[in-house]
């Protein structure tokens, strides 16, 4: 009677430790699943990031290019006594509203 009840106790024993070494393995994979996680996160918040800064440079190069086209436009139909003040205007235009837009990217940045 007292060898099977030892040998119960030795092989609770047994199963104990493979149960603690079990959950330790689980916690240590959930651990690093967290830190892939968290690395994961880092890099879809930077990868954000850069896809607005280029999508920012899209618009200003595709603004930039409006102005050319429209420059070209106005010195190759517009007759010679309109072409002038024509070009002054738009020119004029053309840095009102790209000096508003760059205050205004000042505010939004406060």
């Amino acid at each position: 009677m007292q060898k099977i009840k030892l040998e119960a106790e030795n092989d609770l024993e047994k199963r104990c430790k493979n149960l603690k070494e079990q959950n330790e393995a689980l916690i240590s994979g959930l651990d690093l699943a967290n830190e892939t996680i968290s690395n994961l996160y880092g890099l879809l918040r930077e990868y954000r990031q850069q896809k607005e800064k280029l999508l920012k440079q899209n618009t200003k190069l595709l603004a930039i290019y409006t102005v050319i086209i429209i420059a070209h436009i106005i010195t190759a139909i517009i007759n010679q006594s309109y072409r002038n003040s024509l070009m002054f205007y738009f020119l004029s235009v053309v840095s009102i509203v790209y000096g508003i837009d760059l205050c205004s990217q000042k505010f939004k940045k406060r």
